[in-house]
C-alpha cells in the first residue's frame, strides 16, 4: 500500500511539471467517457432495467399478423384471443389486456387518468400480488360484475394519501361506481409506469369482435418461444379455415422487445458512436503518452541504473495514466450529469421514453464510469509504459548525446493511432450528415395538414353517461358549436385519432360491383370518424366533391370521403365519386356507403411514411365516444384554450378534457425520437472532429519538435522554407489521406446498418461522402499548416548550434 501512495504522489508531481500534456489527456478523456456515461445512463434505465415484472423472459406478446398483407404485429379481437388461449398448450397462462383512459371522479372534480381494462388472469400471468387487498376473480369478466377497479400504488398515495382502508372505497370511473378491490405494490407498473388503474375486461361474444387487445402470455418452463410460435402458428392455420380469418397468422415477440420497441436501432447507433468517440479520445491520449515517453527515456534509464525493475517502473507509468484516466472520468461524470439532466428538461409531455423517470446517475452508472475509466487507463498507459519499460541506459545516453528523434517503431504506433482516429472521425462525420439530411428532407414533406394555429384536446365521454349513439352525437355537435362561436376561433372539429399521433385503425372494406381477383388480398383502408368541419380545422385540402355537412346526420344515407391514395389504388384513372364501398365482408350487416369527396392525403403514422389509403365517416353516422378536438386560431392557440375547456364544461360540467396540445406540439413529439438522435449524433460527430483535429496537430507540432535537428540541416544544406513546408505537409496528409480511405468504407458499412432511420437520402450519398470527406480534409490541412508554418521559421544555426 505504501509503494502505491509513492506511485501516486509520484505521478501527481509528474503531471505537475507536465500540465499542458496532462490536461489535453484529461480534456480528451473527460469528453470520452462523459459521452458513454451518459449514453450509457440511458440505455441502462431503458433497455438494460429489469421490467417491472416477475420472470420477464418467460413472458411473451402475441399478435395478429399478415405477411402477404404487410401486417405483422395486428391488435387482437376478444373472440380470436378466447380461441388462443383455448387452442394453446405451451403456456402456463394467457392474459389479454387493452390500454384505456378513464375519467375518474373522486368526491371532486373529474379528470382524465391512463389505465387499463385486462382480463382476470391478467396478475396470475404477470404473476403480481396485490400490497392491500386482492386481484380480479373470474366472476368479474363477467357483465353486471364487473364494477370494481385495482389502485396502482403512486394513484393511491397521490389520491387517497397512502390509506390502508381506501380498500373498500368506491370512486365514479367513466360515470358509474366502482369499488377498490385492491392496491398493487410500487414495482408493479405494467402496461406502462403511466397506468394508474386496472378494470375488468368483460368478455365478447361477438364473431370476430373488434381488434383492439394486446395479448401477454407466461411460457412454461419447458417451452420456448420457438416451439410456442410453431403451436400457435398451426392453431392460427386452422382458425383461418373458419369464417373471414383466412390468410391470418400469429406472431410472437419476447415482453423485452415489445417495450424496447423501435428505439433499439437508435440506442445502438449512439453507443456505437460514443464508443468510437472513446476510441478516438483513447487515442489521443496514448500519442500525448508516447510523445511525453520519448522525452523521459533519460529519466526512466537513470531509474532502472539505480535499481528499479522493469515490474516497479511499468507500475508507477500506469499509476500515472490511471491518475489521467480517473481524473478524466470523474470530470466525465459531471459533464455526463448535465448532459443527462439536459436531455431530460427538454423532454416534451406528449412523448414517453421508458423508464425515463430512472434515467440518471444511479450505482450501475457509477460502477460503470469506473470500470470505464480503469480500462481506459490501463489501454492508454500500456503502450507507452512498456515502450518506457525496455529502455537501455547506455542505448538512451548515446540517444541524448546525438539529438534523438524518436524511435521508428515508436513513430509508427503514432501514425496508426492517427489514422485510426481520422478514420472514425469521418465515419462518425458521414453518419452525422447522413442523419442531418434525412431530417431536413423530412422538413420538406407535406403532412397533407396545416399545424400552424391549430388547438388540440382529446375528450372521451363516459358510456354509462352517454349509452346511447345519438347521445354523443348530441354532445360533440353543441360543443363544437360553442366552441366555433368563441371569439378568435375559425373552425372546429373532431377526429376520432389525430395526425401523427400514433393511433390508428383499420378496417376491410369491399368496392361494390368491383370482381375479386385472383389471389387477391383483403381490402384494407384507414379509417376515420370526422365532424363536418374537421377538414376545414385541419387545412386537409377538399380535391373533388365535397366535405361532410351536418345533413348527413344518422339517418340520412350513408357517406364517405376518400384521400387521393384510396382513390389512385382503388378506382385507377376513374372517378370515384358515387361509388359505393361497406366495411366487412360482403355478407355483413354493415351499410353501403357513396363516396361523396376526395381529400388530400394526410401522413397519420409518421412523416416518414408514405400515406395509406384512408376513408372518413361523418361522426353522426359513426359516433365515438373518445374524440380529438382540433380548433384552428386567429392568434396564439393556447391563448384560447380555456374558452374552449369552459364551452365544453357548459355542455357537461362533469366532462374533463386532456392531452391539450398545439398541432404544432404533436409534429415536434413525433419527430422527437428522430431529432434527438441526430442532434446527439451531431455532437458526438464535432467532439470526434475536435479531437481529432488536435490530435493531428498535437502529432505533427512533436514531429517538428523532435526533427529540430533534421530540418536544420536541410535549410543549412539549401532547402527552401518552401520544400520544408510541403515536407510537413506531406507526412501530415498521408496520414489523413489514408485515414479517409478506410473511413470512407467504414461510413459504408455505417450507412448501411442505420438505413432504416433514413428518409430521402442514400446511405451512399455522394454528396455527403464526397462534401464531408473534403470538409475533413481542410481542417486536417489546416491542423498540419500550423506546424508546418512553424518549421519553416527555424534558424538553422541555432538549431545546430544547440544541437
Amino acid at each position: 500500500m505504501g509503494a502505491l501512495l509513492q506511485d501516486i504522489r509520484y505521478g501527481l508531481r509528474t503531471l505537475l511539471k507536465n500540465p499542458g500534456v496532462a490536461l489535453l489527456a484529461v480534456f480528451a478523456l473527460c469528453l470520452g467517457i462523459g459521452a458513454n456515461t451518459a449514453i450509457f445512463s440511458i440505455v441502462n434505465a431503458v433497455m438494460l432495467r429489469p421490467l417491472p415484472v416477475e420472470e420477464p423472459d418467460q413472458l411473451v406478446m402475441l399478435f395478429e399478423s399478415k405477411p402477404q398483407a404487410g401486417i405483422t404485429r395486428a391488435q387482437v379481437s376478444y373472440a380470436n384471443y378466447a380461441d388462443w388461449k383455448r387452442g394453446s398448450q405451451s403456456f402456463e397462462s394467457m392474459a389479454a389486456f387493452g390500454a384505456q383512459s378513464f375519467n375518474v371522479t373522486i368526491g371532486g372534480e373529474p379528470e382524465r387518468v391512463p389505465g387499463a381494462r385486462v382480463t382476470a388472469d391478467f396478475f396470475q400471468v404477470t404473476k403480481a400480488r396485490p400490497a392491500l387487498g386482492s386481484t380480479f376473480t373470474a366472476e368479474a369478466s363477467e357483465a353486471g360484475s364487473d364494477r370494481v377497479v385495482i389502485l396502482s400504488h403512486a394513484f393511491w398515495e397521490n389520491r387517497f394519501n397512502s390509506d390502508p382502508q381506501a380498500v373498500g372505497k368506491t370512486l365514479i370511473l367513466d360515470g358509474g361506481n366502482h369499488t377498490i378491490i385492491g392496491v398493487m405494490p410500487k414495482e408493479f407498473q405494467f402496461p406502462s409506469r403511466r397506468t394508474a388503474l386496472w378494470a375488468p375486461l368483460a368478455a365478447e361474444t361477438s364473431a370476430a369482435g373488434t381488434h383492439y387487445l394486446n395479448v401477454i402470455a407466461r411460457l412454461k418452463p419447458e417451452a420456448t418461444s420457438a416451439q410456442a410460435q410453431a403451436e400457435m402458428s398451426a392453431v392460427a392455420q386452422r382458425l383461418s379455415e373458419q369464417g373471414d380469418r383466412a390468410g391470418w397468422g400469429v406472431t410472437l415477440i419476447t415482453l423485452s422487445d415489445y417495450s424496447i420497441g423501435n428505439i433499439k436501432s437508435a440506442f445502438f447507433i449512439l453507443f456505437a458512436a460514443v464508443v468510437f468517440v472513446l476510441l478516438i479520445a483513447c487515442a489521443n491520449v496514448v500519442n500525448l503518452l508516447l510523445s511525453r515517453a520519448a522525452a523521459r527515456q533519460k529519466e526512466v534509464a537513470i531509474r532502472a541504473a539505480i535499481g528499479a525493475t522493469r515490474l516497479r517502473i511499468l507500475r508507477q507509468l500506469l499509476t500515472e495514466s490511471m491518475l489521467l484516466s480517473l481524473l478524466g472520468g470523474g470530470l466525465g461524470l459531471a459533464l455526463a450529469f448535465v448532459g443527462i439532466e439536459l436531455l431530460l428538461a427538454s423532454l416534451p409531455g406528449g412523448v414517453a421514453i421508458p423508464n425515463a423517470e430512472d434515467i440518471g446517475i444511479d450505482a450501475q452508472v457509477l460502477v460503470f464510469t469506473v470500470v470505464v475509466s480503469v480500462v481506459t487507463g490501463v489501454l492508454c498507459g500500456l503502450a507507452p509504459a512498456w515502450r518506457l519499460s525496455k529502455t537501455d541506459l547506455n542505448e538512451t545516453l548515446k540517444e541524448v548525446v546525438r539529438g534523438s528523434t524518436g524511435t521508428l517503431g515508436g513513430r509508427r504506433v503514432r501514425n496508426v493511432l492517427m489514422v485510426s482516429e481520422v478514420a472514425l472521425a469521418l465515419m462518425l462525420l458521414i453518419s452525422a450528415g447522413l442523419m442531418i439530411k434525412s431530417f431536413l428532407m423530412l422538413q420538406y414533406v407535406d403532412p397533407g395538414f396545416k399545424a400552424d394555429n391549430v388547438l388540440t384536446m382529446e375528450v372521451s365521454l363516459p358510456k354509462a353517461k352517454y349509452a346511447e349513439d345519438y347521445q354523443v352525437a348530441a354532445f360533440y355537435a353543441q360543443a363544437l358549436e360553442r366552441i366555433a362561436a368563441l371569439p378568435g376561433v375559425q373552425a372546429a372539429g373532431a377526429v376520432n385519432n389525430l395526425p401523427l399521433s400514433g393511433e390508428t385503425t383499420n378496417v376491410v372494406i369491399n368496392i361494390e360491383g368491383r370482381p375479386s381477383q385472383p389471389n387477391e388480398d383483403e381490402l384494407y383502408t384507414g379509417y376515420r370518424s370526422v365532424s363536418p368541419e374537421y377538414f376545414g380545422a385541419m387545412g386537409v385540402p377538399v380535391k373533388a366533391g365535397r366535405a361532410f355537412a351536418q345533413s348527413d346526420g344518422a339517418k340520412a344515407p350513408g357517406v364517405a370521403i376518400i384521400n387521393e391514395t384510396m382513390a389512385r389504388r382503388f378506382w385507377p384513372g376513374a372517378d370515384p365519386l358515387g361509388k359505393r364501398v361497406k366495411q366487412g365482408a360482403l355478407e355483413s350487416s354493415e351499410p353501403w356507403v357513396t363516396v361523396v369527396g376526395v381529400v388530400g392525403d394526410v401522413r397519420h403514422s409518421a412523416i416518414n411514411q408514405e400515406p395509406r389509403a384512408e376513408m372518413y365517416l361523418p361522426y353522426q353516422q359513426e359516433p365515438l365516444r373518445s374524440m380529438f378536438v382540433a380548433v384552428r386560431t386567429a392568434a396564439d392557440p393556447q391563448s384560447i384554450a380555456p374558452a374552449v375547456r369552459g364551452a365544453i364544461l357548459s355542455v357537461d360540467k362533469d366532462q374533463p378534457i386532456s392531452n391539450l396540445r398545439s398541432m404544432e406540439e404533436v409534429v415536434s413529439d413525433a419527430n422527437f425520437g428522430r431529432r434527438t438522435t441526430t442532434v446527439l449524433l451531431v455532437i458526438f460527430a464535432v467532439v470526434a472532429l475536435v479531437l481529432t483535429t488536435v490530435g493531428i496537430y498535437g502529432l505533427l507540432a512533436y514531429s517538428v519538435t523532435q526533427r529540430k535537428q533534421e530540418i536544420g540541416i536541410r535549410m543549412a544544406l539549401g532547402a527552401q522554407a518552401g520544400d520544408v513546408l510541403k515536407m510537413i505537409l506531406k507526412e501530415g496528409m498521408f496520414i489523413v489521406s489514408v485515414g479517409i480511405a478506410i473511413g470512407l468504407v467504414l461510413a459504408l458499412v455505417a450507412g448501411r446498418l442505420m438505413s432504416s432511420m433514413l428518409y430521402g437520402v442514400s446511405a451512399t450519398d455522394p454528396l455527403t461522402l464526397v462534401g464531408l470527406s473534403l470538409f475533413l480534409i481542410f481542417v486536417a490541412l489546416t491542423a498540419c499548416f500550423i506546424p508546418a508554418r512553424r518549421a519553416t521559421r527555424l534558424d538553422p544555426m541555432q538549431v545546430l548550434r544547440y544541437e
